[in-house]
């Protein structure tokens, strides 16, 4: 379900995928196509799940101009929403 998201997540273009591999650990997108990408995950996430401090450090999410445009349009509607109805915090 992870990966099934993040990949609707960067189709829709709302995010990037990327990492810190740049010198001054800035975030550098992957040109890979989306499918090798999300395999790059999968191996990750999927065959070292038990080492914590390497999988969540492999691949970085970017919020991309079409997500943030989103999400400004979106946070007016979440502030008009009782505590109860927003989730959890």
């Amino acid at each position: 379900m992870t990966l099934d998201l993040i990949r609707s997540l960067v189709n829709d273009g709302l995010l990037e995928l990327g990492d810190l591999a740049t010198d001054e650990g800035r975030f550098s997108p992957w040109t890979d196509k989306l499918d090798v990408s999300i395999e790059r995950i999968r191996h990750v996430y999927v065959s070292i799940f038990e080492e914590e401090n390497v999988w969540p450090w492999h691949m970085w999410l970017k919020l991309a101009e079409t997500g943030e445009k989103v999400a400004r349009e979106t946070e007016p509607q979440l502030q008009r929403l009782p505590n109860d109805d927003r989730g959890p915090r």
